[in-house]
């Protein structure tokens, strides 16, 4: 008798630990699983984030809550969660779901928790449930901030910024190529120059506050601006009251056309051209997304402008008749090129 009910015993408490492990992760709110059956109370499948929508100024941060739960809909607490930005250029999220303003622009900030095949929370792999998307837009206050970068940051760069009545700020560029300035006081629009003191200086320009990088694209830009109108960004740099940077309409103009000529090459790097500006739009020089787009470009700056993509294999030649801009565009093979023409105000 006393064998039987050891077996006995045995079996049950082996069917208990077969039933236990069985026992898998189902979806449920936000989230996904790759389990089936049943899910244990403490696992949260529900993670609900707030605010949905929220807008903070440079220098500023946003806290996020969260509320878990589990499969029945009862409200568990003690879940670490990763927090997660979409955009870092924007704005970064620490593991409180505090985020702090990096750039101007717009972000989607998530939660998530992930289990192992046994429950357990892990950094690892396993089952993930994630939260809602919640939108952060970033905005300028008072200021103009960008990156300023070739395919790599500029570091340490001198960046001057001369508004439109010849007043100057000037600031370095940190270790990421990240340079801002207060405009307290100062005048629209803003013409900008970056110099590493290694013999690379490039321009740029901004016709309102907030962000405006200063890169091999904007570079050119700019000088094809100037150069519509007889004179360079050296010239115009002392003396901005006889030569003005571009205003909002002809900014914008110019944006649109050159951002169109990498198009090809920002949907290669996973960014959407028809959202995208290079003039304002933030990122990071770390030699992903635009700062691989510009790790692929090539300007001619000289009596000549040329912008040469490799990642899409074309050449456009910028040429002037008065005031009017011709963007020429051929591929490697030379073959025949087609030409868009910009009338300049």
């Amino acid at each position: 008798m006393r064998r039987s009910a050891t077996v006995i015993g045995l079996t049950t408490a082996c069917l208990s630990v077969l039933l236990f492990l069985g026992c898998g992760g189902g979806a449920g709110g936000y989230g996904s699983s790759s389990s089936s059956g049943s899910t244990p109370s403490n696992i949260a499948t529900e993670i609900v984030i707030s605010p949905s929508t929220a807008a903070i100024s440079m220098g500023g941060m946003q806290q996020y809550k969260a509320v878990t739960k589990n499969s029945s809909g009862t409200t568990i607490t003690g879940v670490i969660l990763t927090w997660t930005s979409s955009n870092t250029a924007v704005a970064t999220v620490d593991s409180n779901g505090n985020a702090s303003a990096v750039g101007t622009g717009t972000t989607s900030i998530t939660a998530s928790v992930t289990y192992n095949n046994n429950g357990v929370y892990t950094t690892g792999t396993g089952t993930t449930y994630t939260s809602n998307m919640a939108t952060l837009t970033v905005t300028a206050m008072n200021a103009v901030m960008g990156t300023a970068a070739t395919g790599h940051a500029l570091s340490g760069a001198l960046i001057t910024l001369k508004d439109a009545d010849g007043k100057s700020q000037s600031t370095v560029s940190g270790d990421d190529g990240r340079f801002s300035f207060s405009t307290a006081g100062l005048k629209a629009p803003f013409l900008m120059k970056a110099d590493d003191g290694r013999g690379r200086v490039l321009f740029g320009t901004a016709a309102a506050d907030g962000g405006a990088n200063i890169d091999t694209a904007t570079d050119l830009m700019v000088r094809s601006w100037y150069m519509a109108h007889g004179s360079t960004p050296e010239a115009a740099f002392p003396d901005m009251q006889n030569h003005p940077a571009p205003d909002g309409k002809s900014l914008s103009l110019i944006d649109k056309h050159f951002t169109r000529l990498l198009g090809t090459a920002l949907t290669a790097e996973g960014l959407d051209s028809r959202h995208f500006s290079l003039v304002s739009t933030s990122f990071n020089a770390d030699g992903t997304g635009f700062d691989a787009v510009l790790d692929h470009t090539r300007a001619l700056t000289g009596s000549h402008l040329q912008l040469q993509d490799g990642l899409a294999g074309q050449v456009t030649d910028i040429g002037f008749e008065g005031k009017t801009m011709n963007l020429s565009t051929r591929g490697m093979d030379d073959a025949a090129p087609t030409t868009v023409r910009i009338d300049l105000p």
